[in-house]
C-alpha cells in the first residue's frame, strides 16, 4: 500500500489580528455551500475570505454545531440552541433541564428534510424539530 505523507504546505495562524476572537476551538465544519464555520469559546464565526466574522448575538462558548444546506447552521451553547440562517440568528430556544439533563452538548446531527435535530451529551440524547 502506498501511503501519502501528510504535509502542511500553507500555514496561517488565525487569532485576534484576523477576526478570530478566542483561543479555543470546540468545533468546525464546512457548510454544503463551502463556508467554513468555527465554534469557539467566544461564539460562532465564519470565514469571509481571509478574515473571520463573528455571528452577532451568540456570546457564549459554542459547544457543538452542524451545517445544513441553504445557509443554515444549528449551534448549541449550554442549553441554548440557535438556528442561524444566512449568518443571522432566526430562532433561539432554551432546552428545559427536565427534558435534557446534560450540562453540555457533545455533538449534534440534523436531518434538514425532516427538520429534526439530535443532540447528545454525557447523559443521553434528545431529538427536537426546528
Amino acid at each position: 500500500m502506498n501511503a501519502e505523507v501528510f504535509r502542511i504546505t500553507d500555514q496561517t495562524l488565525f487569532n485576534d489580528a484576523n477576526g478570530f476572537d478566542g483561543d479555543r476551538v470546540n468545533a468546525l465544519c464546512y457548510s454544503p455551500e463551502g463556508v467554513l464555520y468555527v465554534g469557539g469559546g467566544y461564539g460562532l464565526f465564519f470565514l469571509d475570505g481571509n478574515v473571520f466574522v463573528k455571528i452577532v448575538g451568540i456570546i457564549d462558548s459554542v459547544d457543538a454545531f452542524c451545517c445544513l444546506p441553504d445557509h443554515t447552521v444549528i449551534a448549541v451553547c449550554g442549553r441554548d440552541v440557535y438556528v442561524v440562517k444566512d449568518n443571522i440568528i432566526t430562532e433561539k430556544r432554551t432546552l428545559p433541564e427536565d427534558v435534557f439533563p446534560g450540562k453540555k452538548v457533545n455533538g449534534i446531527a440534523a436531518d434538514p428534510e425532516k427538520r429534526v435535530a439530535w443532540l447528545c451529551s454525557d447523559d443521553g440524547m434528545i431529538r427536537f424539530r426546528f
